[in-house]
C-alpha cells in the first residue's frame, strides 16, 4: 500500500508483443493500447497492488474510471496479471512523497514485458 504525506506517481502498464511465448521486439503503441477501454468492448480490468480502499486503488480508478479493479497482494503479481491477460492494465506506484522512488517497481519494469502508457498523480493524506 502507498503511504505518503503529499502525493504519489503511478504508472499505467500494458503488455508488450511476444512471439512463440518469448519476448518480441517492443512495438509502437497504438491508439488501442492507450485507450481507456479494452478493444473487445467489455469492462476494462485494472490490476493494482494493495487492498480495496488503498491509494493504489484510488490511482487505478482515477486512471480508468468505470473499470473493474483487481487487487494483488504483491507488485509482481500485478505485473503477471497483465502479462497473463487476467487484467488489461496495471496501475502501480513508482514514487511517493514520503519514501521516494519505489525501486522494486523499476526493477520489475526491466524484467516484465510491459509498456508504460501513462501516469497519474494523486494527493495522499495522512
Amino acid at each position: 500500500m502507498i503511504k505518503a504525506s503529499n502525493g504519489s506517481v503511478n504508472l499505467s502498464l500494458v503488455p508488450s508483443e511476444t512471439k512463440n511465448g518469448k519476448p518480441g521486439l517492443v512495438h509502437p503503441l497504438t491508439n488501442t493500447d492507450l485507450s481507456p477501454a479494452p478493444a473487445h468492448g467489455s469492462t476494462l480490468h485494472v490490476a493494482y497492488q494493495g487492498v480495496p480502499g488503498s491509494y493504489s486503488e484510488a490511482a487505478a480508478g482515477k486512471s480508468y474510471p468505470n473499470s473493474e479493479a483487481i487487487p494483488c497482494d504483491q507488485f509482481d503479481v500485478a505485473f503477471q496479471a497483465v502479462e497473463l491477460w487476467i487484467a488489461d492494465r496495471a496501475v502501480l506506484p513508482v514514487e511517493n512523497s514520503l519514501g521516494g522512488s519505489i525501486h522494486r517497481n523499476y526493477d520489475l519494469l526491466l524484467r516484465h514485458l510491459l509498456h508504460i502508457v501513462g501516469q497519474v498523480q494523486i494527493p495522499v493524506h495522512d
